[in-house]
Formats: structure tokens, C-alpha cells, sequence
């Protein structure tokens, strides 16, 4: 499942919460979640078995909740090799109300057992949704 990071320094808070319902841009079910202050996040580990050069993509569809207004939110997507040293693929999007795809492919650099997903969140207002029918990761070779 997910975890939540809360922002550095003490004193702020993460929400991550999942739902099932209509909103989900496909399929039925999705997440929301925010921070404050800036720099919250949410992520899973995966356990993997990858070879060096092998490469892995995670991706997400994101947007500003319903109702919330548009106020330079922004969602940061990472995929991380858990293996040193540590170098994240990274892709950040300024959210809207429509649905925008983020995506993230990373390269092993060696051998790989664990590969983390991970949403940073920053930007004030309300919260942003992940449709969670699409969070998943592409491996090559041999894991899906």
C-alpha cells in the first residue's frame, strides 16, 4: 500500500486518503491527498528483481480536486532504483482541473530488488486526486 512522508522539519501534515466513487477518471477508484506545507509526499515500495540497464516507468493521471481553485499546485513524480547511489526520474506538473499525466522511467544502475514511487506535493489550496486505476509501474524485462 501507500505511505505518507510528512514535510520536513516537524509541524506539518499529510493527507492521503483513497475512494471509490465516480470521480475517478478511470475505473473506480482513486486518491486525494495535500500537504502543509510544502514538501509532503506519499509513495510505495515495490519489490523487483532488476537487472543493471533494465528500466522501469511508473505513471499517474493528476488535477486539481473538484471545487478547488488553481492555484499553482503542483505534484512531483518520482521513481527511485532503491539501490546507491540513490538518483530518482523525475517528471513535475503544474495541476489544473483536467486530468495531465505524469510519468517517470528510470534506468537501473545495477542490480535492483526494490524500485519507490513517490508524489511530492507542493502549491496552496485544495487538495489534488491521482486516479489510482492507472498508478502502476512498466518494467522491462519481465515485470509488470
Amino acid at each position: 500500500g501507500w505511505g505518507v512522508l510528512q514535510p520536513a522539519g516537524g509541524g506539518g501534515v499529510t493527507n492521503f486518503v483513497t475512494y471509490q466513487g465516480a470521480a475517478a477518471r478511470d475505473g473506480e477508484r482513486f486518491a486525494e491527498a495535500n500537504t502543509n506545507p510544502d514538501g509532503g509526499s506519499v509513495y510505495q515500495d515495490v519489490a523487483v528483481n532488476m537487472s543493471a540497464g533494465s528500466s522501469a516507468t511508473f505513471s499517474i493521471w493528476a488535477r486539481v480536486a473538484p471545487g478547488g481553485a488553481v492555484s499553482g499546485q503542483k505534484v512531483n513524480l518520482c521513481l527511485w532504483p532503491m539501490v546507491a547511489p540513490l538518483k530518482a526520474a523525475c517528471q513535475e506538473k503544474v495541476l489544473t482541473s483536467e486530468w495531465q499525466q505524469l510519468q517517470a522511467t528510470a534506468t537501473m544502475p545495477s542490480n535492483v530488488t526494490q524500485l519507490r514511487a513517490q508524489m511530492y506535493m507542493a502549491g496552496r489550496g485544495k487538495s489534488f486526486m491521482a486516479a489510482s486505476t492507472t498508478q502502476k509501474f512498466f518494467c522491462s524485462p519481465g515485470f509488470r
